[in-house]
């Protein structure tokens, strides 16, 4: 990895499966605007399930949302970073 490089793994809870995202910047302090936002796929599973499964590791619910027939439920993971489940 290059200097200044900048390493971020995320591990969701619920699912099988880890993401790792990584960002090399060569300034790091000009990722601290960057922001990224999560849709999650569920699969065959119900929705209340994921969420309750969710909340038990650590996430909090912040809102729930439709836009004509789209559900969806925003959470937040232990460090603050949102994620949509969808509904």
């Amino acid at each position: 990895m290059r200097s200044g490089a900048v390493r971020r793994q995320r591990y969701v809870a619920a699912m099988a499966y880890t993401f790792q995202i990584t960002i090399d910047s060569s300034e790091p302090h000009a990722l601290a605007a960057w922001w990224a936002h999560l849709d999650l796929g569920i699969g065959d599973d119900e929705p209340a399930e994921v969420v309750d499964r969710l909340l038990a590791r650590g996430a909090t619910r912040l809102w729930d949302a439709a836009q004509g027939a789209l559900h969806w439920i925003t959470m937040a993971d232990p460090e603050g970073n949102e994620f949509c489940v969808p509904g």
